[in-house]
């Protein structure tokens, strides 16, 4: 039982490191974008000017995701969920919408603003912002059920897939590093291994410490 919770602990901190490269990212590129808005002067920002002139998407995804990944770490709390279980539900409500805004504001902006990153990114962040979505959806549902395992296995989908963008950053920093450039190839490999790689961990720790949770691959099986 203590290397259990030792082992959550860990998941915990490592969570909120994690997140804490997209909160800082976040809160740099709002503060250029306020300071941009207020001046009206962008230039000093190199992703202009699609952000300056449809600013609501980013603004949202950007406040949407700094609040997800200060409160998810939180959900893996046995204590938390133990001795304040009002604390619980209530960020999760929190995160409920916070996932469906992160992932409704990046479709639109995959959609709506100018292409970078080719193919291989455009169908990567449309991907996985349904799959965050859909997870986020299968964990209400589970939860209304009283399928409490089930439940947190889909709200720990949507958490690593809420971490992409972070695992993205420490791919992209090395690519850049080693190849002095980043391309759209590099930009688009990127997406994808940021977010399947998470899916992964995700799976191993649901199988490692979510009882009667079904992994993917098990409810695949049983759908066929």
């Amino acid at each position: 039982m203590t290397t259990i919770k030792q082992h959550l602990n860990w998941s915990i901190l490592g969570l909120y490191l994690l997140g804490l490269i997209s909160i800082l990212s976040g809160t740099l590129q709002l503060e250029a974008l306020n300071t941009g808005l207020i001046s009206g002067d962008a230039s000093h920002d190199p992703e202009v000017p699609h952000y300056y002139q449809i600013p609501l998407p980013i603004i949202l995804h950007i406040i949407a995701g700094v609040a997800f990944n200060l409160l998810s770490p939180l959900q893996f709390s046995a204590n938390i969920r133990a001795k304040a279980p009002w604390f619980h539900k209530s960020a999760g409500i929190l995160l409920v919408f916070s996932a469906l805004t992160a992932g409704t504001t990046a479709l639109i902006m995959n959609q709506v603003y100018p292409a970078f990153g080719g193919y291989l990114k455009y169908f990567g962040v449309m991907t996985f912002a349904l799959a965050s979505c859909i997870c986020v959806v299968f964990g209400i549902v589970k939860i209304r059920q009283g399928k409490i395992a089930e439940h947190r296995a889909w709200m720990i989908r949507t958490t690593a897939v809420a971490l992409g963008p972070a695992t993205q950053r420490l791919f992209f920093i090395p690519a850049f590093l080693v190849l002095g450039q980043i391309d759209q190839l590099v930009i688009g490999i990127g997406i994808w291994v940021g977010f399947a790689l998470n899916l992964l961990i995700a799976e191993l720790f649901i199988i490692r410490n979510v009882k009667e949770a079904k992994p993917l691959a098990k409810l695949a099986d049983q759908t066929i």
